[in-house]
This record gives structure tokens, C-alpha cells and sequence, in this order.
């Protein structure tokens, strides 16, 4: 936790003299003197704090980082799912195996993708597993 806290304030620092200098340099720059220096980018995100951390002085930073950019922003994810499963499972369909269930919540996540048809039918006509339907 020492190393870490140690990392942190260095990083801090780091980004705490860039601002200084950047300031420094925009009020030589209105006071007219020939001292042009280039301004550095202050990162605004995540992601562009993680490509601005060098794993070699900051490893833990950089790994803090790539978790922080890979973390959901909400839980659309989650509500989106569990709204599918709501139009999935009616009443009608209150009996259905979990494994259908499971089959048909894919179908709707992913409906975007294309099926074939054809390579379906193939498919389970080459399984051995035979449904039933006749009640």
C-alpha cells in the first residue's frame, strides 16, 4: 500500500510540475520573450491517462489505469439483460429448460449477427440428439 501511495504522489507530481511549466511558459509567451516551448497535453480521460503512463516509472499507476478505462460507465448491460429475459420468459414459456431459456436470451442479445439457416438444419440433423415434439 506504501509503494502504491509512494507511485500515486509521483504521478501527481509529475502532472502538477507539467502544469506549472505549462504556465509558466503561456505567460512567457504573452510577456513577448523568444523562450517558445512546446505545451504539454494534460490527459482528460482515462484512457488517454493510461497511454500517457509509462509502465516502466508507474506500473502500478498504469495497471489502476487499465482497469478504470475497462470499467462499465453503468449497468445498461445488465438492465438490457434482464429486460430480453422479460420478454423471453411469459407465462407461456414459464416451463421451458433453463438451457432453451439460456438459447433463445443469446438469440435476442445478438440478434444483429446473421444466421444461416441452412448450416443450422445441417448441424442438427448430424447430432444424434432427437427432440420429441409430438405431445
Amino acid at each position: 500500500l506504501a509503494e502504491i501511495r509512494a507511485e500515486f504522489l509521483q504521478w501527481k507530481n509529475k502532472w502538477i510540475n507539467i502544469c506549472n511549466e505549462n504556465k509558466a511558459t503561456t505567460n512567457s509567451l504573452n510577456n513577448n520573450t523568444s523562450l517558445k516551448r512546446k505545451l504539454i497535453t494534460i490527459p482528460d480521460t482515462a484512457i488517454e491517462s493510461f497511454n500517457e503512463c509509462n509502465e516502466a516509472f508507474f506500473p502500478n499507476i498504469k495497471a489502476l489505469l487499465k482497469i478504470f478505462s475497462t470499467l462499465p460507465v453503468s449497468t445498461a448491460t445488465v438492465e438490457r439483460s434482464f429486460s430480453v429475459l422479460k420478454l423471453i420468459k411469459s407465462y407461456l414459456r414459464a416451463t421451458m429448460a433453463e438451457n432453451r431459456l439460456n438459447g433463445l436470451a443469446l438469440m435476442y442479445v445478438y440478434r444483429d449477427i446473421p444466421i444461416d439457416v441452412e448450416t443450422i438444419i445441417t448441424e442438427f440433423s448430424r447430432s444424434k440428439y432427437r427432440v420429441d415434439f409430438s405431445i
